[in-house]
């Protein structure tokens, strides 16, 4: 008479088969993967091996360049944006007869200072709102206000712009294509 089979000692035994088989096939399944590994490290060198190096010298000075060009285009100022909105907000009573402006880059800021003749000091003031009210241009002071001997009101004009406002990537769909 045979003893009966335990099924737990049947269970540990299955278990044990499947623990042996599957550390088998994880071994074996290393071992593929470093000998893929070894054979892609020599295809990688045989494709390196075939590279031009003056050719990979001479992409990655371009590349340089490309960097270096891309900076410089970032930072480029440009000063039509500025003539544009004076030209669109400018009154017709109103006129500049002086214009100076200076890159700060210690502050960021670009400093304009003009002069200018307007018909009255009701279109100055005028005047004074539209170019408070514009995109770029921070703080207007208008000062040396006088009466010419035409009766013209004559004044200085001073203030800031955002630089964002000139810069050249952020004007490039805005400036004319002639």
């Amino acid at each position: 008479m045979r003893e009966p089979i335990n099924p737990f000692r049947f269970f540990v035994v299955i278990l044990f088969f499947i623990v042996f088989i599957g550390s088998g096939g994880i071994y074996l399944y290393k071992v593929f993967l470093a000998k893929k590994l070894v054979a892609i490290d020599v295809e990688l060198r045989r494709i390196e091996a075939g590279f031009d190096q003056g050719l990979v010298d001479d992409m990655q000075k371009l590349a340089n360049r490309l960097g270096a060009s891309k900076e410089v285009l970032s930072n480029h100022i440009v000063v039509s944006p500025l003539f544009r909105m004076l030209e669109q907000n400018t009154l017709k009573t109103v006129r500049f007869n002086k214009f100076q402006y200076d890159f700060l880059r210690e502050k960021s800021e670009i400093d304009v200072k003009m002069s200018g003749q307007a018909s009255s000091y009701t279109s100055l003031a005028l005047q004074a709102g539209i170019l408070g009210s514009q995109k770029g241009v921070i703080s207007p002071v208008f000062s040396n206000l006088d009466v010419d001997n035409k009766g013209r009101v004559t004044f200085d004009l001073d203030f800031s712009v955002d630089p964002k406002f000139m810069l050249y990537e952020e004007n490039l769909v805005s400036l004319p294509t002639s």
